[in-house]
């Protein structure tokens, strides 16, 4: 008689523990597809926004935005030409400095 008892609580056991893990799973099914439908909601609203998106006007809108001039860096010519005599004129001094040190032995 007491291995019935035994069978019948290990079988009351086992039907328990059968039943925690259905509804176990049963509520991360429930959360995992509650995760997917936000996930979808969510997707959604991005698709939306990339409906609306202009390719054109968004590359206009960036080129506007970033822009720094509107010509090309180095295109002025009088710049180029400042430049030039600037640096002619620091040769010219680097040449005078170098000569007046060479002649009286200062280098």
């Amino acid at each position: 008689m007491e291995h019935i008892q035994t069978c019948e609580f290990l079988e009351k056991q086992d039907c328990e523990r059968i039943h925690t893990m259905r509804n176990a799973m049963w509520v991360h099914a429930n959360q995992l597809s509650k995760e997917c439908v936000t996930s979808d909601e969510m997707y959604e609203e991005i698709r939306k926004v990339l409906e609306q998106c202009n390719i054109q006007k968004d590359l206009e809108f960036f080129i506007d935005l970033k822009r720094t001039g509107d010509s090309p860096p180095g295109d002025d010519s009088m710049s180029l030409l400042i430049l030039l005599s600037q640096m002619l004129q620091l040769e010219k001094i680097i040449t005078v400095l170098f000569t007046t040190n060479s002649s009286t032995g200062d280098l």
